[in-house]
């Protein structure tokens, strides 16, 4: 298995064309007014967000929504072309939360694309061929 050191902003221009949507689903909680992140996951997918919406309407009617008045888990569906937005508000502290709990601060600055990592080549990564995913 091959691996490439990379920073993710590099390894996402080399797969121009593949992802769609950024999946982002969000833990945070209250503290006095301010809402703070306490764990976010970010996915990247091949499927149009709508796909990914109807995925967190799944996930919503098949397990009890768990919020109270200082927690929150929050689903989101972002296009990949709005990759820089998300971005440049992370790199401002923030993660653009929804309306009803406003921005969640991240505690500091964060340099999305400039993240390192290991990038390796799977063989169950997806293919797009002909406007489908498939496996090689």
């Amino acid at each position: 298995m091959s691996s490439n050191n990379m920073l993710l902003g590099n390894f996402l221009k080399r797969q121009e064309g593949v992802y769609k949507s950024i999946d982002v689903r969000i833990a945070a909680v209250k503290s006095g007014a301010v809402w703070q992140n306490a764990l976010t996951v970010l996915r990247f997918s091949y499927e149009e967000p709508a796909a990914i919406q109807n995925r967190h309407a799944a996930i919503k009617s098949k397990w009890p929504e768990l919020e109270t008045s200082n927690f929150q888990i929050q689903m989101q569906a972002w296009a990949f072309e709005l990759l820089q937005i998300l971005c440049q508000r992370w790199s401002e502290g923030e993660i653009i939360g929804t309306s009803e709990v406003g921005n969640i601060q991240l505690g500091r600055n964060v340099d999305l694309l400039g993240f390192k990592g290991v990038f390796r080549n799977y063989a169950y990564t997806r293919a797009i061929r002909n406007g489908r995913a498939s496996l090689p």
